[in-house]
């Protein structure tokens, strides 16, 4: 089977932007989430 090598290497390299793109965008989500909940119970802890 012949691989077309310098495609193949682009699609590599898109396919780690992408990767890394949807990583930092998971990181930023965990992190809203994260904060929202801490902010939650944050203020639970304070009315009781």
């Amino acid at each position: 089977m012949q691989i077309n090598n310098k495609s193949f290497n682009t699609n590599v390299e898109t396919l780690k932007k992408l990767t890394e793109d949807t990583k930092n965008e998971t990181d930023r989500t965990i992190s809203g989430y994260l904060s929202m909940l801490y902010g939650f119970f944050d203020k639970k802890k304070r009315t009781w």
